[in-house]
């Protein structure tokens, strides 16, 4: 998680300051619904990739790229394609823990366009996410 690249790109989108923004909270479904089609797209480009860690770096440059310039994001590999996908899941994963535990979570102010809000969420959530060796075993037997 990402705090800075999200107030910055909050601060850019709502013409103000970092130091005038506020977090405000949302139910974990809120949060989740932003992200959820961020699978989809991460999906189509990872193809059969496997996680490397040697991307992880341009994974992020990718999410910084996007914090500059919300209009596109920036060609990627499938392997980094891979790494913001698992990212992603992993993400999806923390915030259903919190949704069953009726918890709310940061998320960007409803009056901003729905398409930034989800960018706001993919920052927060996905740059510099380092994934457990053995997430995908979380919650296994």
């Amino acid at each position: 998680m990402s705090i800075e690249l999200y107030l910055a790109f909050l601060a850019r989108e709502l013409n103000t300051t970092v130091d005038c923004i506020r977090p405000e909270l949302a139910p974990a479904d809120e949060v989740r619904n932003l992200l959820w089609p961020y699978v989809g797209k991460f999906q189509k480009i990872a193809a059969d990739a496997d996680y490397s860690r040697l991307v992880e770096d341009e994974a992020d440059a990718v999410l910084e790229a996007l914090e500059a310039n919300p209009t596109e994001w920036a060609e990627c590999s499938q392997f980094i394609g891979r790494v913001l996908l698992d990212r992603t899941v992993y993400a999806l994963l923390l915030i259903e823990t919190n949704r069953r535990a009726e918890r709310d979570l940061v998320c960007p102010p409803v009056g901003m366009h729905e398409d930034k809000r989800a960018i706001a969420v993919a920052l927060f959530w996905l740059h510099r996410c380092k994934l457990p060796d053995d997430w995908r075993n979380l919650g296994a037997g």
